[in-house]
């Protein structure tokens, strides 16, 4: 019987490339990033990055001087973070880039901070909805990422009927609801970064928990 072989991906465009240099520098700064995040209807950033003391930085990744004039929303971004960055190749000509920003020089494997711009720190109220929306995105990402990555591998574990694939999404499903839950409840130890959701009563070839990150890291034990 013939196999059928998955799609083949599609390839990254140049300022994707970008995004995953940056979003590898900033985790090594110990930052939490996601992509593609939308703060407000019409507006979607590259990269938001979480850090550690909860400051909130937007970088636009632009990998051409064409691509970059053809941004006319980036000012938009400037009211949803503490500081706002340009991410850029090294032949990229950042004399155009405006004096009040940041920049990071990037490629596929990491990224460096020429210059921080200013801080313009979000307000409490703002602060929080932008922490939420962060959440959220992130929850979305991880189940539906990982779910496409690891529904197999599920599969085989539940006996290969396609119920692996099923109680994957429910946990993942979990765990959305949980961060949901726990920021909608206003508690003041809420940690976005992270959820832990424990299910003895799922035997999957033994008792299950799992640990999930906003880079989409799953830990079974």
């Amino acid at each position: 019987m013939p196999v059928a072989l998955p799609d083949r991906p599609a390839p990254h465009h140049p300022g994707q490339l970008l995004a995953r240099g940056v979003c590898r520098h900033l985790r090594d700064r110990g930052f939490v990033t996601v992509e593609e995040l939308v703060p407000a209807p019409g507006l979607r950033v590259d990269v938001m990055a979480l850090g550690p003391k909860g400051e909130l930085w937007v970088v636009e990744c632009k990998s051409s001087r064409a691509d970059y004039l053809a941004d006319r929303k980036w000012q938009g971004y400037l009211a949803w973070c503490d500081r706002f960055f340009w991410a850029v190749d090294a032949d990229f000509p950042t004399d155009l880039l405006p004096a009040d920003s940041g920049i990071m020089l990037a490629d596929r494997y990491g990224a460096e901070i020429v210059r921080i711009g200013p801080e313009t720190r979000l307000a409490a109220s703002r602060r929080r909805v932008m922490v939420q929306t962060f959440a959220r995105h992130a929850a979305c990402v991880i189940r539906g990422s990982a779910l496409a990555a690891l529904s197999g591998f599920f599969a085989k574990r539940a006996g290969g009927d396609g119920g692996g694939a099923q109680l994957f999404g429910n946990l993942l499903g979990l765990v959305g609801l949980e961060i949901e839950r726990q920021i909608d409840a206003g508690a003041d130890d809420v940690d976005p970064h992270h959820a832990k959701i424990g299910r003895p009563d799922l035997d999957v070839g033994g008792d299950v928990a799992l640990l999930v990150d906003a880079h989409g890291g799953l830990q079974w034990c």
